[in-house]
């Protein structure tokens, strides 16, 4: 089925399909583009609180790219209730799932999938072993987009992850409200008022850095989210 799907499905914008030199120098932040040195991991990053380090990933063309397909696909799922599942990487513990509408890339094209593997492998993963000498990217859950909307789904609850690290990347601007509130700190990142396009937030789970998504009140609001271990 998977192939069937690789093989019908049309791209609003093919060049966001395949992974190359072309795609990192059009799609991905120079800064980004050889983290070979601890020095230069830190010139990527600014701590902006203890441990919650944010950074630019994309350009603002492919966040527009990646939010037009999408749209275009029409594979968005909405849930409306809290509810409870195994969660997939740490036996014997329980994921909780807040309301939320998104949409899996896998479900778009497992194309884009393999280009956001891509992405994390050459440009996160050294960032994120960079800031956390100890820690090796082992795995990650499947990437999807996450849409807000006034009349729907328009923010997320105190929560925290359960993940070793998390990242939370901003890929709009076009909405009022929204972004993600770490009250420990008192410290909103990517709200109508700061957010940077195709910027992320980057943190470790646990108790230690617990947050919400503040509710938007027009517009649309996108984020990229994805859980590493």
């Amino acid at each position: 089925m998977a192939q069937e799907a690789k093989s019908t499905y049309v791209p609003l914008h093919p060049e966001i399909f395949t992974y190359d030199e072309e795609f990192v120098q059009r799609f991905i932040s120079p800064k980004l583009h050889n983290l070979t040195s601890i020095e230069k991991v830190k010139a990527a990053v600014e701590e902006v609180a203890e441990q919650l380090y944010h950074f630019v990933l994309y350009t603002e063309e492919y966040c527009q790219f990646l939010i037009e397909e999408c749209e275009h696909a029409q594979k968005w799922e909405t849930n409306l209730e809290y509810t409870t599942e195994p969660h997939p990487f740490i036996e014997g513990a329980v994921d909780v799932c807040e309301p939320d509408t998104t949409v899996e890339l896998e479900d778009i094209d497992p194309r884009l999938v393999d280009v956001y593997s891509s992405v994390i492998k050459n440009h996160v993963q050294p960032l994120v072993e960079g800031l956390w000498r100890t820690y090796k990217l082992q795995k990650f859950d499947p990437p999807a987009v996450r849409r807000y909307t006034p009349d729907l789904v328009k923010g997320m609850s105190l929560h925290f992850d359960l993940e070793v690290v998390s990242m939370v990347g901003y890929i709009n601007k076009d909405f009022v409200g929204g972004g993600t509130y770490f009250p420990r700190w008192d410290k909103t990142v990517g709200s109508h008022e700061n957010v940077v396009v195709g910027s992320a937030v980057i943190y470790p789970g646990g108790v230690s850095h617990e947050h919400s998504a503040h509710n938007i009140t027009s517009g649309r609001r996108y984020c990229l989210s994805n859980s590493f271990y």
